[in-house]
C-alpha cells in the first residue's frame, strides 16, 4: 500500500496478501494506510490456488487482531481467492470470488464517505511509526498522484485521445458503445472517474488497461466501462464548451517515477 496517500482521498482500503509469500510487509503496510486516512478495510487472500480456510486461519485471525487495534477488526470481511494471472485464467471459483468481493465493496464501503477523523497509531505501533517516518519521504513523490485543472476537451486528449487518468472529464467512449444509464432511474449518467492504468506505478498487462467509472448522482450506483485496447479512432467527440472556466475537472497524473516505464 506505499501509493496510498491523504492527499487522495482514500479512506477505504483491500488489503491483498498472498499467503506463500514469506515477506511479511502486511503489519507496516496497514499501518500506513491508517496513517493516510483509511478506516476501513476488506482482507483478501490470494495465491496461485485458491487457499483453503484450514491453510490460512492462521493469517487471517493475525490480521483481523491487527485491523482490531485499528478499531476495524471484527468488521472486516475475507475474500478467498486465485491469482488469475497465476491461473492463466479466470475459473468459476476465482468469478465466485470477485463477486463475492463486490458484494463486500457494496456492503461494507459507503457511497459518501464521512470525514476522516485523525488519530494517532495505537502504543503497539511504535517501531512501525519510526519505520514509515523514515522512509515515507523515499516513496511519497514516486507514488502519489498530482492533479491539475483542465477543461473537458483537455481530458479527451490525454494519451492522445486513447485514455488518461482524470476526475469529473470527458470520458472514452466509441461512438458503437451507447452512452451507460442508471439500471434504476434509467437516466444516462456522467462519468465520474477515469483510471487509466498506465498511469499505475507497475505497468499492467493489456488486459488492464482503462476503466471508465460512470455514477448515477440519484442512485449512486456505479456503472464500470472497460477497454484492453482503447485506440482514438471511432472515439464520441468531446463537444465544445463556450466557457473554459465553467468546466471544473481535475486531470491526475503520477508526479515521479521510481523506475523507467516497463518498455523503455
Amino acid at each position: 500500500m506505499p501509493d496510498v496517500h491523504r492527499a487522495h482521498g482514500v479512506v477505504n482500503a483491500i488489503v491483498v496478501i498472498r499467503p506463500s509469500d514469506s515477506r511479511a510487509f502486511h503489519r507496516l503496510c496497514i499501518a500506513h494506510a491508517w496513517r493516510e486516512g483509511v478506516r476501513r478495510f476488506i482482507l483478501v487472500l490470494a495465491d496461485q490456488t485458491r487457499p483453503s480456510e484450514a491453510a490460512t486461519d492462521e493469517l487471517e485471525q493475525e490480521l483481523r487482531v491487527l485491523l482490531d487495534s485499528l478499531g476495524d477488526g471484527g468488521a472486516a470481511p475475507c475474500v478467498r481467492t486465485a491469482l488469475t494471472r497465476c491461473a492463466g485464467n479466470t475459473g468459476r471459483d476465482t468469478r465466485d470470488a470477485m463477486l463475492h468481493l463486490l458484494g463486500e465493496i457494496e456492503r461494507v464501503f459507503p457511497p459518501d464517505d464521512t470525514p476522516v477523523i485523525d488519530a494517532p497509531l495505537p502504543a503497539g505501533f511504535v517501531r512501525e511509526d519510526a519505520i514509515l517516518d523514515a522512509i515515507a519521504p523515499l516513496f511519497r513523490s514516486a507514488t502519489m498522484i498530482g492533479g491539475r485543472h483542465a477543461t473537458l476537451e483537455d481530458t479527451a486528449a490525454l494519451r492522445d485521445g486513447t485514455g488518461g487518468s482524470h476526475r469529473d472529464g470527458w470520458p472514452y467512449l466509441p461512438e458503437s458503445e451507447p452512452w451507460p444509464t442508471c439500471p434504476r432511474c434509467k437516466r444516462e449518467i456522467e462519468c465520474s472517474m477515469q483510471l487509466d492504468m498506465r498511469d499505475a506505478l507497475h505497468t499492467p498487462p493489456p488486459p488492464h488497461r482503462l476503466y471508465v467509472i460512470y455514477r448515477c448522482s440519484n442512485c449512486y450506483i456505479v456503472v464500470v466501462r472497460h477497454y484492453d485496447a482503447p485506440v482514438a479512432e471511432g472515439r464520441r467527440p468531446c463537444p465544445p464548451t463556450e466557457d473554459d472556466d465553467s468546466v471544473a475537472v481535475v486531470v491526475m497524473e503520477r508526479l515521479a517515477h521510481m523506475l523507467p516505464a516497463g518498455e523503455i
